[in-house]
């Protein structure tokens, strides 16, 4: 590869991750750097390389950039599917740059977008590019090719060599029209690596993006790189994308990654007629807020293809949902549930747990919901992360500005247990819910306990 080329890099994921990144549970492609693909190929020779799904070692990543000899490296430190919930350490990505000071390297995502002064402290990057990053980029690169000056380019950081400190250009604007943006560059994704976490979504499978942005404001979402407004594409663009990703590249299964797929529902409306005018077999899923639940939009997405809606249950106790103001009910989620079932959809629950409030009132009130409606089982758990901008970090009452120092307050604002013991608490609700005051005496309380332990012997 000659110096006057691009190489679009998917860094390996830090083995050091304070929650354990594992690729079985959660390989998705790195949608934001396949749109970067798509644009930086048509105007120079670029390579794509996603590190992170081949489970690359930074030193194996190193030996790529060295055989490959670009002359401009761009990497994120987020890539889109993890542009909500931000890992907090990215030591490999901080080597990377390190290591690679030859090279012109342009680092995006949502490190840099919110403490861009933080990187430049681990890292030496000619450039960080701050929020969505497709059109920053473009022009970043296509002024380094030409040898022009950036300082008209909007969205930047950088450290300036005659001051020796950071210099912020202005914010960008957000991207208006995301049909302006090309198809992400899937002939240069092996779909082979990805999967979705649950087997309903068959593969070849790929992640799609429809909207950016959200309206809503709960207080532990990590919205920094998809801001207001709110944006949709045309129906029209997400279903011819659909047509070539089955037919041309024989996807089976498509996860919109959109923080809320369905707010628009004349969008998602038109796209489930489109979907099924054009006869596509892709089998999908999406997130979705239980209020936006109604029997005849599920039944009109289910005809298209639609096999699977997650939503943000996050609590069964009313007083949980209010403070992390979610502006949903326990019945707006229940009812979410009754009409997914009741059609043959899956239903993926995703549960908070020690977010603010947290006590033995409202575990208890969680385990009785669970318990009553058959969803113990079925809830995917996450514990409250204090991002830097939200809510939840503002009322941490703490000045920070250091990533892995957030891993000490996670789940521990205004609770009254670690989040460990919250889980064990909560655990034992559900079993004196499922057996009553006297489990111990139960069988079928040992006969779980018995097949949960030659689990973990089996792994």
């Amino acid at each position: 590869m000659s110096k006057d080329k691009v190489l679009i890099l998917n860094p390996p994921r830090d083995v050091s991750q304070e929650v354990k990144y594992d690729p079985k549970q959660r390989l998705r492609p790195p949608l934001d750097l396949a749109y970067l693909q798509a644009i930086i190929k048509k105007m120079t020779p670029s390579v794509f390389v996603d590190a992170a799904a081949q489970n690359f070692t930074v030193a194996q990543t190193l030996d790529l950039i060295c055989n490959l000899n670009p002359k401009v490296i761009v990497l994120t430190s987020t890539p889109l599917d993890r542009w909500e919930c931000p890992y907090l350490s990215i030591d490999s990505v901080f080597e990377i740059i390190n290591k690679t000071l030859e090279k012109t390297r342009i680092l995006c995502g949502a490190h840099g977008t919110i403490t861009p002064e933080w990187v430049f402290k681990h890292c030496k990057p000619d450039y960080v590019v701050r929020g969505e990053p497709e059109m920053i980029v473009k022009k970043l690169v296509q002024a380094i090719l030409s040898g022009r000056s950036v300082r008209d380019i909007n969205g930047i950081s950088y450290m300036d060599p005659q001051t020796k400190r950071v210099t912020h250009h202005s914010d960008a604007l957000p991207l208006a029209n995301l049909d302006d943006l090309p198809f992400p560059a899937y002939e240069d994704l092996d779909l082979k690596f990805y999967h979705y976490t649950s087997s309903d979504i068959p593969t070849p499978f790929t992640t799609v993006l429809a909207s950016r942005g959200c309206p809503f404001r709960c207080t532990y979402c990590f919205k920094k790189m998809m801001p207001l407004p709110y944006r949709v594409r045309k129906p029209e663009k997400i279903v011819e994308e659909l047509k070539i990703l089955e037919k041309k590249f024989g996807v089976k299964g498509v996860f919109f990654q959109d923080l809320e797929f369905t707010i628009s529902k004349i969008m998602v409306e038109e796209t489930c007629r489109l979907i099924s005018k054009n006869k596509l077999k892709i089998r999908w899923g999406c997130n979705a807020r239980a209020t936006d639940f109604s029997e005849k939009l599920m039944v009109l997405m289910k005809r298209a293809g639609c096999v699977r809606i997650n939503i943000g249950f996050e609590s069964g106790s009313q007083t949980i949902l209010d403070n992390v103001e979610k502006l949903t009910t326990v019945e707006d989620n229940l009812n979410a549930v009754k009409i997914a079932r009741k059609l043959g959809i899956n239903i993926g629950t995703y549960g908070l747990i020690n977010a603010p409030g947290e006590n033995l009132q409202t575990l208890q009130e969680t385990a009785k919901v669970l318990v009553k409606n058959r969803l113990e089982q079925d809830l995917w758990w996450n514990v409250p992360v204090p991002y830097f901008g939200t809510k939840l970090f503002a009322q941490l009452g703490k000045h920070l500005n250091d990533w892995p120092s957030l891993s000490k307050y996670t789940g521990k604002i205004k609770t009254r247990f670690s989040p460990s013991l919250a889980k064990i608490i909560l655990n034992f609700y559900i079993i004196r819910e499922r057996f009553g005051g006297t489990f111990y005496l139960e069988r079928k309380f040992w006969t779980i306990v018995i097949d949960r332990i030659l689990r973990l012997f089996k792994k």
